[in-house]
């Protein structure tokens, strides 16, 4: 059931975005606002009172985990468990965490021997990028060629045809 759960709430939050896209810039500014005004998405996790994801690191200011919906052959969220939203509300006082958030994820690749064959961090903020959870993290990305970050940029008519 929890497993249902979170699956929900991964779909929910892609859907969400992709709305907010479709709105344009207030209807992600909305979306984000509706979601920063409740408890993160990642909070149960954090809590220990979500038993439907693996949980495969873990100390004082990090917590890594399974994603509901991989995007990768290897895919983990890589999350502070003091919530920022994005990248952008980092102040000088989360340098330490910053650190240890990037360390966490060359620590996980390698326990899981990718450090040699390749992996990749993604922290994505904001519409452009394609934020949809608002709690600071990474994807640490691996099992195969993962290509170019992006093959094209794509202008905001050519993403609102994606989305339809």
């Amino acid at each position: 059931m929890r497993i249902i759960i979170l699956l929900l709430a991964a779909i929910a939050c892609q859907c969400q975005l992709a709305a907010a896209q479709k709105r344009g810039a207030d209807g992600y500014r909305k979306m984000k606002a509706e979601q920063l005004a409740g408890p993160s998405p990642y909070q149960n996790i954090i809590d220990g009172k979500d038993s439907s994801v693996v949980i495969i690191y873990e100390n004082k200011d990090v917590i890594a985990f399974t994603p509901s919906k991989a995007e990768a052959p290897i895919h983990y969220i890589i999350a502070a468990k003091k919530r920022i939203s994005s990248v952008n509300e980092l102040t000088d006082k989360d340098l330490a965490l910053a650190g240890k958030l990037l360390l966490a994820g060359r620590d996980i690749a390698k326990q899981l021997g990718l450090d040699e064959s390749g992996y990749r961090l993604v922290i994505n903020t904001n519409r452009q990028a394609g934020q949809s959870v608002f709690h600071l993290h990474m994807d640490l990305l691996a099992g195969a060629f993962l290509g170019k970050m992006c093959d094209e940029v794509l202008e905001d008519n050519e993403v609102q045809s994606i989305l339809k």
